[in-house]
Formats: C-alpha cells, sequence, structure tokens
C-alpha cells in the first residue's frame, strides 16, 4: 500500500500544525529534563517549523524546504515592524543558525560539533556545554514562536 503524497499545504490545516507544534513544545521540555539535548535542538526547530507552516496561505504549494526565515517570509510571520516584537524576530535567528533538519540523523556529539563549527557559543569549551546551551536557547526560541504564532492566525482566503 502506497501513502498518498501531501502535495498542498491546504492538506495541513493550520490547526493541525498548531497541534503537532504543542505536542513537540512538550517534548522539547521533557528532552530538555532529562538531558537529550541533540533532540531538544531538533525537535524546537520542528516546532518553530509547525507554527510558521501553520501561518502560510493555504493555496501555497507544500513545500519541503526548512528554511524558517524563508518560511516565515512566505507565511508573512515577521512582525510587521521588528522593533515591534525583537524576541520574535531574534527566535527564528537562532533556530535559523542552530537548527539543522537533518539533525534527527545525527548523535548528540556530532551535532554538538556541527553547532561549534558554526561558530555557536565560541566562549564554550567542550561539545557537551555547547550543546546544553544550544538546547536553551532553542527551546526558549521555540517557546516565544509558539506564543507568537497562537495569535498569528491568517484568513481562511487570502
Amino acid at each position: 500500500m502506497t501513502i498518498p503524497r501531501e502535495d498542498t499545504v491546504s492538506r495541513f490545516r493550520p490547526e493541525d500544525y498548531r497541534a503537532a507544534a504543542a505536542e513537540r513544545l512538550r517534548l522539547v521540555d521533557d528532552l530538555l529534563e532529562r538531558e537529550q539535548f541533540g533532540m531538544a535542538v531538533y525537535f524546537a526547530g520542528v516546532v518553530a517549523e509547525c507554527v510558521v507552516r501553520a501561518a502560510l496561505p493555504r493555496t501555497e504549494a507544500f513545500s519541503g524546504r526548512h528554511d524558517l526565515a524563508a518560511l516565515a517570509t512566505q507565511a508573512d510571520f515577521w512582525p510587521r515592524s521588528l522593533d515591534a516584537r525583537p524576541e520574535v524576530t531574534a527566535a527564528i535567528q537562532t533556530l535559523r543558525v542552530r537548527w539543522r533538519n537533518n539533525y534527527r540523523y545525527m548523535a548528540d556529539g556530532k551535532i554538538g560539533l556541527n553547532l561549534s563549527a558554526a561558530g555557536c557559543y565560541p566562549q564554550l569549551n567542550g561539545v557537551a556545554r555547547i550543546l546544553r546551551r544550544a538546547a536553551q536557547d532553542c527551546s526558549m526560541a521555540a517557546h516565544i514562536l509558539f506564543q507568537y504564532g497562537v495569535g498569528h492566525v491568517r484568513p481562511p482566503h487570502r
């Protein structure tokens, strides 16, 4: 049996994305508590992607790309004035720099090395410290974007 390919955003309702984001956000909190930092970083990015995708026009063709800044632009998700909600812009940028969709395939040590190579947290010594800090920052960013996204509901037809 072949599962049909979902090819339009209209097949994914905004409430489906928001429900998934809420579930993944609880998972991020649980992963942080259990010190599974690599997966906390990964799922924080999934939260952000779900929240931003919930704001996409329902007529947009589904895109499998995972560029949060580009998706936020496509979804008109950015605050109207960058001065009005600087924490939202900072949260997207935090995840844009620290999150990669392929982290789901990496062990924590490799994710930490990836973050180090990207220049994240040069003041910290050790992959474990870098990964812990990234998980904390990405979790905070996911919480900010979730709260902002709950109020950022697009009318059904645009």
